[in-house]
């Protein structure tokens, strides 16, 4: 027999707007305006019905903003429908069933709201992290208005072609033990994403509190993202796991396989510790070019001997994995390669690029790995037709990659912090020291200082507290997530 009596939940203290059973909905104050703070409990299904229930309406907006977000970007209205529906039958095959029932109790509770919501618009915001990331856009979405034969005339309309170079330079870093105060694992998810389109109204954090089909209470876990998006695009869960996503652009491209975000919740849902984080990533299947970065804060043994907190990348493509720890020598080994894996001579000579790093990492867009690199359009990969395949050329490298990987190294050493289009960051040599949570969130927003930044997640693991910024303003006064500034939340009381 089934028992889903849920304990009252614990908020943020903010102003709560609304209830539905054990969920609520809370309103924080935050740079750029309030800050959404979701309580959910129970199974999935029901979850997701206390979800649709309250912020159906929310849902519905965001869906038509997301819609024009398409239509912008090149997309006739008319073919949206169709084009996400067969692409999230192809992503549904590879997500997990509980994370379905999530947004079909969202649809029946938006009904019983009142609240026209329909399933196709809940795929439509599951499908958008994934849909909106292909490098071949107009093949790929060729390939899916083709299939069916009345439609075999219809030519894709999309600005993807062969693109050149973009604007984003999403980031993340992880650094733990000896050179963190206290041991801690400090980190950051930096999403640039398309600005100042009016998403940031949106903004949201969701705190889940799952039960499997007995009540049995399981991992609570928070996500970070926008209203109707059930999958994560940046989160923590109450064991100290922290997630953060590049996009990376990749030759190896599919509509078969795992979404990026709701691996996300995999994680979150079901990783104990780094170990079992890095076990559910390596599992592969992933559809497009990515680099993912986590660490572990190891909260439970905070304090202890036993305390070791610890953080991997994973370097994906369609086809391949590499899971990168600190100091790895796949990244201290990395030398520009080209589309067989073959080094690359420059001058007569092999170019090495990387700079590991012990108890941390920082990345960027680039892959150190050569299964992942030979495929990569990012950072002059040598998939790029007109790409050099050196890597010190990339943008994301000298811009995301060396700097985060020096200020941290400078905090630790004493030495001066000097980079390249990030001169209001720089600083003098000073004491050598481990990074404090402020030096750690300084980190965070010099990486996150760029045009695009939409989104900038600060994570201290260990203690199971958050930062949450959003871009705010509009136009000539917007201000990316970065500079407009953070708010703490303190997830172990609400976990």
């Amino acid at each position: 027999m089934q028992n889903l009596t849920i304990n009252p939940l614990n908020g943020f203290c903010g102003k709560i707007i609304c209830r539905e059973g054990p969920a609520l909905v809370e309103m924080i104050d935050a740079p750029g305006g309030d800050l959404y703070a979701i309580h959910l409990a129970g199974t999935h299904y029901e979850m997701g019905r206390q979800y649709g229930t309250m912020l159906g309406d929310k849902i519905l907006e965001c869906s038509v903003l997301t819609t024009a977000m398409l239509c912008e970007a090149g997309l006739p209205e008319d073919r949206i429908r169709p084009l996400v529906k067969k692409t999230w039958s192809r992503y549904a095959k590879n997500v997990p069933a509980v994370y379905l029932q999530e947004l079909a109790g969202i649809v029946d509770g938006a009904a019983q709201a009142g609240i026209a919501l329909t399933l196709d618009m809940m795929e439509t915001l599951a499908a958008i992290p994934e849909l909106t990331s292909y490098w071949h856009m107009e093949e790929m979405i060729g390939q899916l208005l083709s299939e069916e034969e009345e439609e075999a005339d219809i030519k894709p309309v999309w600005d993807g072609k062969e693109r050149g170079p973009t604007p984003i330079h999403c980031s993340a870093f992880m650094a733990w033990g000896n050179r963190c105060e206290s041991s801690n694992l400090y980190g950051c998810r930096n999403l640039d994403w398309s600005s100042d389109i009016g998403m940031a109204a949106f903004k949201a954090v969701t705190v889940f509190h799952p039960v499997d089909e007995y009540g049995i209470p399981c991992t609570s876990s928070a996500t970070f993202g926008y209203i109707g998006m059930l999958g994560s695009m940046a989160g923590m869960n109450a064991e100290g796991i922290v997630l953060s996503e590049i996009g990376a652009f990749n030759a190896r491209e599919t509509f078969d396989g795992r979404p990026w975000h709701y691996v996300f919740r995999e994680v979150l849902d079901g990783a104990n510790n780094i170990d079992e984080a890095a076990a559910i990533f390596s599992k592969g299947n992933y559809l497009q070019g990515y680099c993912f970065v986590a660490g572990w804060g190891d909260p439970r043994r905070k304090g202890t001997p036993a305390h070791a907190p610890k953080g991997f990348s994973a370097e994906v493509d369609a086809e391949n994995i590499s899971i990168l720890y600190d100091n790895d020598p796949q990244e201290r080994d990395a030398v520009c390669v080209d589309t067989n894996g073959e080094v690359l001579l420059f001058d007569g000579e092999p170019v090495y690029y990387g700079m590991p790093l012990e108890n941390a990492i920082a990345r960027a867009d680039i892959a150190f790995s050569k299964s992942v690199r030979s495929g990569q359009y990012a950072d002059k990969g040598p998939a790029g037709e007109n790409n050099s395949g050196n890597a010190k050329e990339g943008r994301t490298w000298r811009e995301l990659y060396v700097p985060i990987t020096d200020m941290i190294k400078a905090f630790n050493e004493g030495t001066a912090f000097d980079a390249p289009k990030k001169e209001a960051w720089h600083f003098a040599a000073g004491n050598p020291h481990p990074m404090t949570r402020d030096d750690a969130l300084r980190v965070c927003k010099m990486a996150g200082d760029n045009k695009d930044n939409v989104m900038s997640i600060f994570y201290d693991a260990s203690n199971l507290h958050v930062g949450v910024a959003f871009e705010a303003g509009s136009g000539e006064s917007w201000q990316s997530a970065s500079q407009a500034g953070y708010v703490m939340l303190d997830f172990a009381k609400v976990f």
